[in-house]
């Protein structure tokens, strides 16, 4: 990440603007990879938290350049765009289902003798969206919150074609260290991530999921 920073920070055809916004998107993406593959609940939380300061970074950052600059128009065209963007809405109606989910969630696995099978109870409030476990619905949240902020502040007029290439170069740079590191921790022949962490199933780099 510090790799990554530099090359941020050294861009001076970058805006100020850009470049927070810039290092915000990296970071959520950095995080992403290398806390395996964002699959493990108790490093979650940090994928939301970068989100929510992704967030305040798009409404923050551009308000105090105005202040700063009083003929900067950031501030203004921000707030216009977004409120024209559906992605906004879209994404307000997608977060309102998985909380409504979440908070309907804790249906428990009963047999039902008549029909002679299991199946799982009704959901508390039966004609709202619900899932099985508060815990696995809240995992939905922490993992497409931060997606639809990002998908927010991509589409915005802050992030120009050289804001493009830049996060394009630091993906490529992180997912080069990433597969290098996976080199190495394969060729050592351990059976355990990051040398610390005992898998049982096959693994690569940080990513110890089947799927992935």
């Amino acid at each position: 990440m510090l790799c990554l920073y530099y090359i941020i920070m050294k861009r001076r055809s970058l805006s100020i603007i850009e470049k927070w916004l810039v290092s915000g998107i990296l970071l959520l993406l950095s995080y992403s990879a290398w806390a395996r593959g964002g699959t493990v609940v108790a490093l979650q939380g940090l994928l939301f938290f970068f989100g929510i300061l992704l967030l305040v970074s798009f409404f923050v950052v551009p308000w105090v350049y105005r202040a700063v600059d009083k003929s900067s128009v950031y501030g203004k065209r921000q707030v216009a765009e977004l409120l024209k963007d559906p992605i906004l809405y879209f994404g307000l109606l997608f977060m309102l289902l998985l909380l409504v989910q979440w908070l309907n969630a804790g249906r428990t696995h009963i047999f039902d003798v008549v029909n002679n099978c299991w199946q799982y109870s009704a959901a508390k409030v039966s004609f709202l969206p619900s899932a099985i476990t508060k815990a696995d619905a809240a995992e939905m949240v922490r993992w497409f919150f931060p997606a639809w902020v990002m998908l927010l502040v991509m589409r915005s007029s802050f992030i120009t074609s050289r804001a493009v290439k830049v996060i394009i170069t630091g993906l490529v740079i992180n997912a080069a260290v990433l597969a290098m590191f996976g080199v190495m921790q394969y060729s050592s022949g351990t059976t355990k991530m990051f040398w610390v962490i005992p898998m049982e199933n096959n693994f690569f780099a940080t990513f110890g999921y089947d799927n992935h």
